[in-house]
């Protein structure tokens, strides 16, 4: 049973974690506003804000709850016994049995608290544009993309696993060879997941009708923003964001090659021309931008990874040892790779936790660095009017904890970006 203990515990952590941030934001959010953003929201619309918060509070209660009883019920249940007899002894199956049962399960337990979180909630406060059947139209092809990539992902997994395994029982693994197998495997892993993260590009669009920005002024304007950068714009194009809701946002997509920028069209139809350059000045910063060593960080993660399995690889006995008593701990007869996946999730968390700031903090260093290129520009007031309007119009936490945005935010927050925005107004006055 140490076993099972072992992940439930890692589980509950990983709860507790969630249930200590959701205090902390709520006692942040009892304090007077920073004077950069205190005349954002007025009395009632910080009420409003407030109260949208609040009401949140039940449906994150229960979903702690859910996560609970859910990870409880897989791990002292038989419920892997029976996805093994389902699977008929077949490595591929059961973790296809796995995979749709759980995510059968996840789906009767979330998609209620997503119905009310939009049609009761965001429709409260006005934040919903979505119908009933383009909501259903969505969480089908989110499941659908869940589904393909987790099956992928496994299947990729299983496959290389029973090979190294094969190959591992009839050769001595030098560490030098570990290494190389590794990298190997790792160079494989990150082409599936580029190829399963386009396939999932390519439903989003389904859930969105796209349209080139007609030729014009502003069209002509957009381009003149991204010149200097190495990776030319290919598209621009507009989707139909207002049919869903009143969220505004202008991205710059980076595939490879490929950059486009996306504009939401509400973005179009209710912000002045400026407002609208000002948010893309921000994304062709982005496209500007010069990577250094700090950039190259974010890849430590993989790094890291590739030299724990490499050393542990020549040892393979003491995998086999872990994963048999792992099997033993459920009484099964055959790996179920889902749930070996489980523990190794597990046992990673404290490092992709830890990665997981490092990464953001360099995203956030990013992301002013692209706010600053918008204040080169000449849109700096423009896009602190943008962030205003966008704060009020989606209710959005304009002065979150300082302790959770450093380990949670890729963005600065409202308050840091209107701060730093304004001290290079002034620098950029004086030197006028």
């Amino acid at each position: 049973m140490f076993y099972r203990h072992l992940l439930f515990l890692v589980l509950l952590i990983g709860n507790a974690y969630r249930i200590i941030r959701r205090v902390i934001i709520d006692r942040q959010q009892k304090k007077p506003l920073p004077e950069e953003v205190k005349d954002i929201y007025t009395p009632e619309k910080y009420q409003d804000f407030l109260n949208h918060e609040h009401d949140y509070l039940p449906l994150f209660i229960a979903a702690r709850i859910i996560n609970i009883a859910l990870n409880g019920f897989y791990i002292y249940s038989p419920y892997y016994l029976w996805m093994e007899k389902l699977g008929r002894g077949n490595a591929y199956l059961i973790m296809l049995a796995t995979v749709l049962s759980s995510e059968l399960l996840s789906v009767i337990f979330s998609l209620p608290r997503s119905w009310y979180a939009t049609f009761t909630i965001e429709e409260k406060y006005g934040l919903n544009r979505q119908t009933k059947k383009d909501f259903i139209k969505d969480e089908m092809l989110s499941v659908l993309t869940s589904l393909f990539a987790s099956i992928a992902l496994y299947s990729f997994i299983i496959f290389v696993t029973q090979k190294l395994s094969m190959y591992i029982e009839v050769r001595e693994v030098s560490y030098a060879y570990a290494f190389g197998l590794m990298a190997i495997v790792i160079i494989i892993s990150v082409i599936v997941i580029f190829g399963i993260a386009i396939i999932a590009y390519l439903i989003q669009r389904r859930q969105y009708s796209y349209r080139d920005l007609e030729e014009g002024e502003l069209r002509n304007k957009i381009i003149a923003l991204t010149q200097g950068a190495k990776k030319k714009v290919r598209r621009i194009e507009v989707y139909d964001e207002s049919k869903k809701s009143n969220s505004k946002n202008a991205y710059l997509l980076a595939i490879l090659w490929y950059r486009a920028f996306g504009i939401a069209d509400n973005y179009l139809d209710e912000n002045s021309e400026r407002e609208l350059l000002a948010v893309l000045s921000h994304e062709a910063g982005h496209l500007k931008h010069r990577k250094d060593l700090l950039d190259y960080s974010r890849y430590l993660l993989i790094v890291i990874v590739l030299i724990v399995f490499a050393l542990v690889l020549p040892h393979a006995e003491l995998i086999d040892g872990i994963v048999n008593n792992i099997n033993q701990a459920y009484g099964l007869s055959i790996s179920n790779y889902v749930l070996l996946m489980s523990y190794v999730s597990a046992l990673m968390s404290p490092l992709s936790f830890f990665a997981g700031i490092a990464m953001n903090f360099v995203s956030r260093r990013n992301e002013t660095e692209a706010d600053l290129n918008a204040v080169k520009e000449g849109y700096g007031e423009e896009l602190i009017q943008t962030f205003r309007q966008m704060s009020t119009d989606e209710l959005i936490d304009v002065n979150p904890s300082p302790v959770i945005e450093f380990l949670e935010y890729d963005h600065p927050s409202i308050v840091k970006r209107i701060r730093t925005i304004r001290e290079a107004l002034k620098v950029q006055t004086m030197h006028a």
